[in-house]
């Protein structure tokens, strides 16, 4: 834990002077304003979100260098901080980006230390799953058999078949347990225990109910529960339409897979994704003499190119990026967003030379691509492995060295190394 002092020789620093603080290695901002509203210390990372330099802050009242917080969220939190001497925590929004942030500021008898966590990703990794959640709704109303959709926080979405099958309203049935004890009757148990493995395993063996609906109709409804990042889906059917509904099943299946897979800014596949499916060629390449190339791939001076022109634009970039790279790869590799501006390429079946000459064909589409000023490169790094013994740790490691070897040589260059296991 970082232990904050507030004496006047740690706060008070003069604008020249290089911070030593601990405080100085954090990645989130920190500064701390008196009663006065006059700034006492802001560390490196606070001043790079602030967009100014030290001596134009330290000393100098909050409200004379940022006009625009007078009346804003800002100053109403920080009063209510001072006046009632308690943590206030809240979500702003700052800075040419747009950028998102959480704020925590603790208050003291002398001043109001307060840290900013970017939060701008995680954001819009949340607007991503909500559409996606708003997405899985859709398909779940338009499937032409029942489908209940039950949300992660626990509510009850019944689709227009699922209505026409059970014969209750969607806003009867508003929670789980309500369709257990209604639909389940003496089987309520049962269903109870094929929704918990659907959230522990993702799928649940289908479980038969005989109930009566509300018209005094008896029906025998089979119940399939599957486990998917938004909720559960539950697919209900008649046991006369079994095929038709497992086919859907199926599709809905696919659909949540392939949403929950893919990166939501480049379309391209995320790290959880790469993953498995390093570890599926992998696998494929134990039961026979295969070959299997992977390419790390990174966005030369990309950090600089950010802090440049900004996130807007930083973000035009990897889309582009990942747009070359899946052009180049076609029909066998597979593209994947590893993490911040680097790339991982999959190719199965591609020996050294075969992963190397990819890689080139890849650095050159990019170099000549007709980019505005600055120019954009990468730099990749080239492995290849062979033999039942393959491993997809070694492989990784392997092309990330490979990957750091090109950077050391000056960048916009792909650097092979090679191992073949026997």
């Amino acid at each position: 834990m970082i232990k904050i002092r507030t004496d006047k020789s740690f706060t008070m620093l003069a604008a020249s002077e290089k911070p030593e603080s601990p405080l100085e290695r954090i990645t989130d901002g920190y500064l701390s304003i008196d009663r006065g509203w006059r700034f006492n210390y802001v560390n490196e990372a606070a001043l790079t979100m602030l967009g100014m330099p030290r001596e134009r802050v330290l000393g100098r009242s909050l409200m004379d260098t940022f006009p625009g917080v007078r009346g804003s969220v800002f100053e109403h939190q920080y009063r209510l901080a001072f006046e009632t001497m308690r943590t206030v925590r809240f979500e702003a929004t700052f800075g040419r980006d747009n950028r998102w942030y959480a704020i925590v500021a603790h208050p003291s008898d002398n001043e109001l230390q307060v840290f900013f966590t970017d939060i701008t990703e995680r954001n819009a990794r949340h607007d991503a799953l909500r559409q996606s959640e708003r997405q899985l709704k859709e398909l779940v109303e338009n499937l032409p058999t029942g489908a209940i959709l039950v949300d992660r926080g626990g509510r009850l979405h019944m689709n227009r078949m699922a209505e026409a099958i059970t014969g209750y309203s969607r806003h009867r049935l508003t929670t789980p347990d309500e369709f257990f004890q209604v639909v389940g009757g003496w089987r309520a148990e049962g269903l109870r225990a094929a929704y918990r493995r659907a959230k522990e395993s993702g799928f649940s063996t289908p479980t038969t109910v005989r109930f009566i609906r509300p018209d005094n109709q008896v029906r025998h409804v089979e119940v399939s529960a599957y486990g998917a990042e938004f909720g559960e889906v539950w697919i209900l059917h008649d046991l006369t339409s079994r095929v038709q509904i497992q086919r859907e099943l199926r599709r809905a299946h696919a659909r949540v897979a392939e949403l929950a897979d893919l990166d939501g800014l480049t379309n391209t596949l995320n790290r959880r994704a790469f993953d498995r499916l390093i570890a599926e060629q992998a696998g494929a390449c134990r039961t026979g003499d295969r070959h299997l190339g992977l390419l790390m791939i990174d966005v030369d001076d990309f950090k600089l190119f950010n802090d440049t022109f900004g996130h807007p634009a930083g973000d035009e970039v990897l889309r582009k990026v990942a747009d070359i790279l899946k052009e180049s790869v076609k029909p066998h590799g597979r593209v994947c967003r590893y993490g911040g501006e680097e790339f991982a390429v999959v190719l199965p079946g591609a020996n050294a030379e075969v992963a190397e000459a990819v890689a080139e064909k890849i650095r050159l589409t990019i170099e000549r691509e007709a980019w505005a000023d600055p120019a954009i490169t990468v730099s990749i790094g080239i492995a290849s492995l062979a033999g039942p013994d393959l491993s997809p740790s070694e492989l990784v490691i392997l092309a990330d060295r490979a990957l750091y070897a090109s950077k050391a040589q000056g960048r916009n260059r792909a650097t092979r190394l090679a191992i073949h296991v026997a």
